[in-house]
């Protein structure tokens, strides 16, 4: 069996959790961070993110935690290790290649 790449499985996994059961993020449940993140890069895959721009984009929506722009930051961070996100400077991110195009291509991900 063909192991799935770490973009891939969370992916899939942020489209099963995001989709098929109805955890639906703007009917008051709350997303993890790095689900939030995804969300909010997800708008614009091939934008360039600073860790301010999403900070208020996630405060714009309520999905800032406390100490929000190290805990993004610190997640942003983690993330690139992950190869969910891209580096592009300091303190500037983008999602990966291979996870906007697993978003795209997963099962579910169309509306």
């Amino acid at each position: 069996m063909r192991e799935l790449s770490n973009s891939r499985y969370f992916a899939l996994e942020y489209l099963f959790l995001g989709q098929r059961v109805g955890f639906v993020f703007d009917q008051g449940i709350k997303p993890s961070l790095r689900q939030a993140m995804v969300a909010v890069m997800r708008e614009h895959p091939g934008r360039r993110w600073t860790v301010a721009d999403l900070t208020e984009a996630l405060d714009g929506k309520g999905w800032l935690p406390e100490n929000g722009a190290k805990r993004v930051s610190d997640m942003a961070g983690e993330m690139v290790r992950l190869n969910q996100a891209v580096r592009q400077g300091r303190g500037v991110y983008k999602l990966s290649p291979e996870l906007a195009a697993a978003l795209e291509t997963a099962p579910g991900s169309k509306e």
